[in-house]
């Protein structure tokens, strides 16, 4: 059996060699790669919605050729579906945690009052810094919390690329770098509310 983990130029030649030798293949869909063409064609909006097509035609005939893809959740498999996708060889293979690691017991409030130096409910962002990841909204809330003049403290997890002008447009955020397990464990914990922003195509 060959596991392809993306549908990358060494992917499809892997495809192709699987094929010719009657090796079973499977593959897991982890990157929403159509959620990528608006970020990277920002600036070519006329073009966007063909590359899209082109790019859905070309990852359909990669994952039919598949004898299974893995897909995270149902909600993906939902608009792989609504896509022309096939479902028959879609199996879910849900994300895991591991719970002994990451436990809600381990809440101390006193490690984040160390942080913030207050007592306002805290909401946890926890992310690579990098602009795909959608750190345009998370500035859009950050903003909307300043105008209400909201009690909250934004907690900021994560380093990458966007983090000086994430600091600069969130002044008062607090910004705690890269984590460890055990850091991240503790400070998931002991936050209020987790802030997930997904994708506005896929979700």
């Amino acid at each position: 059996m060959i596991h392809i983990s993306t549908p990358s130029l060494l992917g499809k030649l892997g495809l192709d060699f699987a094929h010719d030798h009657e090796i079973p293949v499977i593959s897991i869909y982890h990157t929403h790669f159509l959620s990528y063409v608006d970020y990277y064609m920002e600036h070519f909006k006329l073009f966007v919605d063909p590359v899209k097509q082109l790019m859905i035609n070309g990852l359909k005939k990669f994952y039919f050729k598949c004898s299974l893809v893995y897909i995270p959740t149902s909600v993906i498999t939902k608009e792989l579906v609504s896509l022309g996708f096939a479902d028959s060889n879609m199996k879910i293979w849900p994300r895991g945690l591991d719970s002994i690691q990451f436990d809600p017991i381990k809440r101390d409030t006193s490690h984040i009052y160390k942080l913030t130096g207050n007592k306002k409910p805290n909401i946890l962002f926890a992310s690579r810094l990098v602009w795909k990841k959608n750190l345009k909204t998370l500035i859009q809330i950050y903003a909307g919390f300043q105008i209400r003049d909201l009690p909250y403290n934004i907690i900021v997890a994560g380093d990458g690329v966007a983090m000086d002008d994430l600091k600069i447009a969130m002044p008062n955020a607090f910004f705690l770098g890269q984590l460890s397990h055990t850091e991240l464990a503790l400070t998931y914990a002991s936050c209020d509310v987790f802030l997930y922003i997904g994708d506005r195509i896929l979700w």
